[in-house]
């Protein structure tokens, strides 16, 4: 914390303190323009599952920025994108966790024809 401000820049280097962090991959060799859909489809289903049983997630970017560290502490073979990081576990009451970004309305984000 900085003053009273939120330091989002460490908080996310400690990658959020997240005590598990489930890695999701793309099989280079398979991949086509749907296998990030489909990647990202079931990292939300994860997470809503994960909300199911009591636990928070949150996906970032953090926690898959240097691939080359992660392959030197996991088994990720050459031919697998490390395609997505979802932090998981308890949320706890710290202050970060207050914190809501304003938000554009709806309208200003999508228009329906009829």
């Amino acid at each position: 914390m900085i003053g009273n401000r939120i330091n989002f820049g460490q908080i996310s280097n400690d990658l959020f303190n997240a005590p598990v962090v489930a890695f999701l991959f793309l099989t280079i060799e398979e991949f086509n323009p749907w296998s990030a859909y489909d990647l990202g489809a079931f990292g939300e289903n994860l997470m809503l599952a994960a909300s199911d049983a009591g636990l928070a997630s949150l996906p970032a970017f953090e926690f898959v920025k240097y691939p080359d560290t992660l392959r030197k502490y996991l088994p990720v073979p050459d031919k697998d994108l490390i395609g997505m990081g979802i932090g998981l576990g308890y949320a706890s009451d710290k202050k970060v966790n207050d914190f809501h970004s304003s938000r554009a309305p709806l309208d200003e984000m999508m228009k329906i024809s009829e």
